[in-house]
């Protein structure tokens, strides 16, 4: 009898443990409250103080503010009198709506941002609303961490993927912090990039939040398998050229409607993109 009694008890433990992550809430696509809001300044001196040169040009500093637009720019020294021109966006997140069922440890979060124009590497800091006051504001930035960066030359129409767990992890369970969390966006020596602004309907910035139990979206792109035009590859925007219900990075032929694509196996993985196509997965 005691022998049942323990066996059960540990049926029932697993059966909670199994049913707390096996929820709808398993994962959170987060859209930008607002972005862009960074400035664009002229700093004629500030990058070379060393340089005799610099005794010639105009050291004042010229601020521009910019909304609802992300892109960033490198430093480079234009005509004398212009400077140093640097340019930096921020997207902002309110965090606030997140499920509690993400708890230290068990979430993973990713940025996915789409590239609108330029050709630039990139790299992105965490920044904190220091004054806590609801928002990222130009005071802020002044707490940026380095989170990581693309090597290669981002062009039109690709997809940069970061992982910010440990910057969000910081922001919801840190008691000093409020329910938001920025991340600052710098570009390469030279060149710019622009990616689309929270205003867009389509490729605005995304913020995936998931927990790391959760098998409701196994590529991780916040798109439910049942609902994801290719569940076995991440693309968080989901495009579809052809409007075959099957998304591009899956599709054989995407500029070409066909939705009865080779799929030897039929796990709804078209052969192109199975890693197994003969064998079901």
């Amino acid at each position: 009898m005691k022998k049942l009694f323990i066996a059960i008890l540990i049926v029932s433990i697993v059966s909670f443990t199994v049913d707390a992550y096996d929820t709808n809430a398993s994962f959170t696509s987060l859209t930008p409250v607002t972005d862009g809001h960074y400035h664009y300044y002229f700093d004629s001196c500030g990058l070379c103080p060393e340089n005799p040169y610099c005794e010639l040009l105009d050291c004042e500093v010229l601020e521009i503010q910019i909304n609802n637009k992300i892109k960033v720019e490198g430093s480079y020294w234009k005509a004398p009198g212009y400077g140093a021109r640097i340019r930096t966006g921020i997207v902002e997140f309110d965090i606030s709506t997140i499920d509690g069922l993400y708890i230290s440890g068990e979430m993973q979060a990713t940025i996915f941002l789409k590239v609108k124009d330029g050709n630039c590497c990139l790299a992105l800091y965490s920044i904190q609303d220091a004054n806590e006051n609801g928002t990222i504001s130009e005071n802020d930035i002044e707490t940026e961490e380095y989170i990581g960066e693309v090597c290669t030359y981002l062009q039109p129409e690709n997809t940069t993927i970061f992982d910010v767990t440990s910057a969000l992890e910081h922001d919801l369970y840190d008691p000093d912090q409020t329910g938001f969390s920025g991340f600052l966006l710098k570009g390469c020596e030279y060149g710019f990039i622009e990616f689309h602004d929270h205003t867009d309907p389509i490729y605005r910035p995304i913020l995936c939040v998931k927990n790391v139990f959760s098998i409701d979206d196994l590529d991780g792109d916040c798109t439910s398998d049942d609902m994801d035009n290719c569940p076995s590859i991440v693309n968080p925007y989901q495009e579809d050229a052809d409007g075959d219900c099957i998304g591009n990075a899956c599709d054989e032929f995407p500029e070409t409607y066909d939705p009865s694509q080779p799929d030897r196996d039929g796990d709804e993985v078209g052969d192109l993109c199975d890693n197994c196509p003969d064998e079901s997965s």
